[in-house]
């Protein structure tokens, strides 16, 4: 079972290990890593936000990797629409990262186009001003 504190710490370590991935060239499996960063932060805020000690994965409705379906557990849509509209930035990278799915282990890459796929991917979660991760971790 999962906290919000433990859902976090996940959240991180996806980022390591995409990381750790991308810098060896393996991006396809860095994007998918990558990927659940955001969904562990999702998680984590369904958790604070209806005040579960753990999270309830055994039930299925909460059992998703649908990001705006996570978005809408976590009664996250307004906030997300503020945010949206006064960072056009975050904006943008909101819209790159939600096509993410777990099907995407079975996605052939572009082997010309795979790098930048993986760098937009990961500068969209991850950029200090408009990054989705470090937006979704503020407010937890």
């Amino acid at each position: 079972m999962f906290t919000a504190f433990t859902l976090i710490e996940e959240s991180k370590e996806c980022c390591v290990v995409a990381k750790l991935l991308a810098d060896n060239q393996h991006y396809k499996w860095a994007v998918y890593i990558a990927g659940y960063s955001i969904e562990f932060s999702l998680k984590a805020l369904i958790c604070k936000r209806k005040g579960f000690k753990t999270y309830p994965d055994e039930q299925s409705k909460y059992k998703k990797h649908d990001f705006n379906n996570l978005v809408n557990l976590a009664d996250l849509r307004s906030d997300l629409k503020e945010y949206q509209d006064s960072n056009l930035e975050f904006q943008v990278n909101w819209s790159l990262t939600t096509d993410w799915s777990p099907d995407l282990r079975y996605e052939q890459f572009d082997p010309a186009s795979s790098e930048s796929r993986w760098l937009d991917f990961y500068d969209a979660i991850t950029n200090e001003d408009s990054g989705v991760i470090v937006w979704l971790h503020s407010l937890i």
